[in-house]
C-alpha cells in the first residue's frame, strides 16, 4: 500500500509542478500555493522575502523613496493576491511582517518611517482593515461593523444618518 502511495504522489507532483511552474512564481510563492492550508506566518514569510526583494531592486537602482514604497506596494499586492487569503488572515499576515521588518512610526505627524517599504505596509494594513470593519476588525470574526444592525451610527453632523 505504501508503494502504491508514494508512487501516486510522485506521479502527481510529476504533473502538477511544471503547470505551477509555468505561471511564473517564485519557489516561495508556489509551497505557499501548494499548501492545502496557508497560515499567517506562512504569508508574512513570503511577504518579507519579497518586501526585502523589492527594496534591494529599487536601492540598487538608486531609486528616490516613493519609487521604493511603490514597488514595496507592487509586491506586496502580487503576494496578497497569489495566495487567495482571506481578508482577516491577510490582515493578520501583514501586521506580522510589519513588526518582522522592525518598522517604527519615526514622526507620526509626517508619516516618517524608519525604513523604506514600511509606509508601503502600513498603507496596506489600513486598507485591508478599513474594508474589513475598521476597529471592528481586530475581533476574532473580522466581521463588518453594522452589517446587519441597520444604518452606521451618525458621526457628525450633515451624515446621512445624523438627526436634523
Amino acid at each position: 500500500m505504501k508503494m502504491w502511495m508514494s508512487l501516486a504522489v510522485g506521479i502527481g507532483l510529476t504533473l502538477s509542478v511544471p503547470a505551477v511552474a509555468a505561471t511564473g512564481m517564485s519557489a516561495a510563492q508556489q509551497r505557499v500555493a501548494a499548501a492545502n492550508t496557508i497560515t499567517a506566518l506562512d504569508l508574512a514569510g513570503v511577504m518579507g522575502r519579497s518586501i526585502d526583494t523589492a527594496r534591494t531592486t529599487a536601492v540598487a537602482a538608486s531609486s528616490e523613496a516613493s519609487i521604493i514604497e511603490a514597488r514595496v506596494t507592487e509586491a506586496l499586492e502580487g503576494d496578497i493576491i497569489e495566495s487567495a487569503a482571506p481578508a482577516i488572515l491577510v490582515q493578520e499576515a501583514l501586521r506580522l511582517t510589519l513588526a518582522a521588518q522592525s518598522c517604527a512610526l519615526v514622526d507620526r505627524q509626517l508619516g516618517t518611517w524608519n525604513r523604506s517599504g514600511c509606509a508601503a505596509i502600513d498603507d496596506l494594513l489600513t486598507t485591508v482593515t478599513t474594508a474589513l470593519g475598521g476597529p471592528a476588525a481586530a475581533g476574532p470574526t473580522g466581521g463588518i461593523a453594522g452589517a446587519g444592525n441597520g444604518a452606521p451610527p451618525a458621526s457628525a453632523s450633515g451624515s446621512d444618518y445624523a438627526p436634523d
